[in-house]
């Protein structure tokens, strides 16, 4: 399973947003995050999403830069997809049914994914909208590479008895619902970013919907971890406590290691990578401080030395922050480093230091507000080491260090024009690509707010010459913020740059203020 996970590319999966849109939203718009995966970084990367409800009763998922992903059309705006949503099941998935004259939905409803109806999927709805009888469900974030279905009972909306889990045909998980639709008694629950590559169960007991006692996590049939749950008649419930090991989000490989105390996070906490999921190295962690409120603990804050990881850390993408906390805030000097992994013939793991990437950020705390006053910057291509002074400069990496950005900050906010490089790897040259202008608003000589201005050029989340990547920009008007006017979405063939940038869709932004 590992090497599979390792050579095949993901598409498009998890997005969080907001539970609805009022009918007085109107062309307003709702940030989506979203995860897709690099199948060059062989990691996930977050990404950014619009939705915009229109008054044709249209809903419109748009691509940060302004392309369009999908078009729904609504009968109801009080009916809504579900919370959690993923970009993939938006473009395969169909559902097919009957609405009722109060628009709600009635009867047998069936699903279809690539415009093929899924067997046995789907269920019926009772006159007034309500899910009845037995019911085969997707899962939130079902996709090609985590197809798995639920299967159980619905009385009047609420699930009851006994529930599955279905993985490629196989029960893999499941328990029971109460009358209430409480989970109840002995259960076996998917991980929420479930998926080929990160086969993660939890297994542990229910009370009344509360987890309660110990909790075993598994990665396919091994144990990888677990921990206590604790009820008491403050916190009916339950919070976890003593020493927990677990994975770290979608990345079964990354583990967390340490102590909770009325469900927060207390003194050293370790970061381990498993490569193949069998030896492990430690690469990260720090300590956590409690806070104290009339001798109940309130809160825990990083202090001291910390090692942290980057959000895509992966095999291919070994990339650690080391600096310094102060009551949970960053001071001082951080570093980023790139490391090696690698397997000696002892079977145990080493680390390489290897400076191919190092930014240090000085931060000083002023007027309880986190400043960066200074970066220094080192490449191995051969980039000056630069010592900014008089305007606080900030030059970061993505996708193998290809894109990066410099500018200013004033008080901690991006101010003034900030520029978008892109490196060649293949020619070895940078090139300026995109950038625009931030405006920091002032009020009573405090800074406020920091929002585009005028003309920009931004890049895609995906942009990059490597597998799976595009090189597609947007450009287009700001004002206060927000995007007005045309706006171009415009793509060049990574294979034939010199031939430049070719418009491809067009995009006007409406109700923007």
């Amino acid at each position: 399973m590992g090497n599979i996970c390792q050579c095949q590319a993901l598409d498009i999966i998890q997005i969080n947003r907001q539970d609805s849109l009022s009918e007085t939203q109107i062309n307003q718009q709702e940030n989506i995050i979203s995860v897709i995966w690099d199948s060059k970084g062989q990691r996930f990367v977050k990404t950014r999403f619009n939705l915009i409800k229109k008054e044709n009763k249209e809903i419109r998922y748009v691509e940060a830069g302004g392309a369009f992903v999908k078009i729904d059309q609504f009968k109801d705006y009080s009916v809504r997809p579900e919370k959690t949503m993923n970009l993939e099941y938006m473009q395969n998935c169909k559902w097919i049914g009957q609405h009722g004259e109060k628009l709600q939905k009635i009867g047998k409803w069936t699903a279809s994914w690539k415009g093929q109806k899924m067997d046995r999927v789907g269920g019926y709805y009772s006159n007034d909208g309500q899910k009845e009888g037995f019911w085969n469900e997707l899962l939130e974030n079902y996709w090609s590479r985590g197809q798995v279905q639920s299967y159980g009972e619905y009385f009047n909306n609420q699930k009851i008895g006994s529930w599955n889990y279905i993985y490629f045909k196989n029960i893999i998980g499941g328990g029971y619902y109460n009358e209430k639709g409480q989970r109840n008694g002995k259960w076996i629950v998917l991980s929420d970013k479930f998926w080929d590559c990160s086969q993660i169960t939890y297994h542990g007991e229910y009370r009344n919907g509360n987890k309660i006692g110990r909790w075993d996590i598994y990665f396919e049939k091994k144990l990888i971890g677990g921990g206590q749950y604790y009820q008491n008649q403050r916190n009916k419930n339950g919070f976890k406590i003593g020493r927990w090991i677990g994975p770290n989000d979608w990345q079964s490989q990354i583990i967390d290691d340490g102590i909770y105390k009325e469900g927060r996070k207390i003194g050293r906490w370790d970061i381990w990578f498993q490569k193949d999921y069998e030896n492990k190295q430690l690469v990260g962690g720090g300590q956590y401080q409690e806070k104290q409120q009339d001798g109940q603990l309130t809160e825990s804050i990083k202090i001291g030395k910390w090692t942290e990881l980057f959000d895509g850390f992966s095999n291919n993408s070994q990339i650690t922050y080391i600096g310094e906390y102060q009551n949970g805030k960053k001071v001082g000097r951080w570093s980023i480093f790139y490391m090696d992994l690698w397997t000696k013939q002892n079977n145990l793991m080493q680390i390489n230091i290897n400076y191919l990437c190092i930014v240090e950020v000085d931060y000083i705390i002023l007027n309880k507000k986190e400043m960066k006053l200074q970066i220094h910057i080192r490449l191995v291509d051969g980039l000056t080491q630069m010592m900014v002074f008089g305007g606080i400069r900030q030059i970061s990496f993505i996708s193998y260090g290809q894109v990066f950005y410099t500018g200013n900050y004033i008080d901690g906010k991006k101010n003034g024009k900030w520029a978008i490089y892109f490196k060649d790897e293949w020619k070895n040259e940078k090139q300026l690509i995109g950038g625009g202008t931030y405006k920091v608003d002032q009020e009573d000589d405090n800074f406020i707010i920091s929002n585009k201005i005028g003309y920009w050029i931004e890049l895609s989340d995906n942009f990059g010459d490597g597998f799976g990547q595009q090189q597609i920009i947007f450009t287009g008007e700001y004002k206060n913020g927000k995007k007005f006017g045309i706006w171009n979405v415009m793509k060049r063939d990574k294979y034939k740059m010199e031939a430049g940038f070719k418009t491809i869709l067009q995009n006007k932004i409406e109700g923007q203020n």
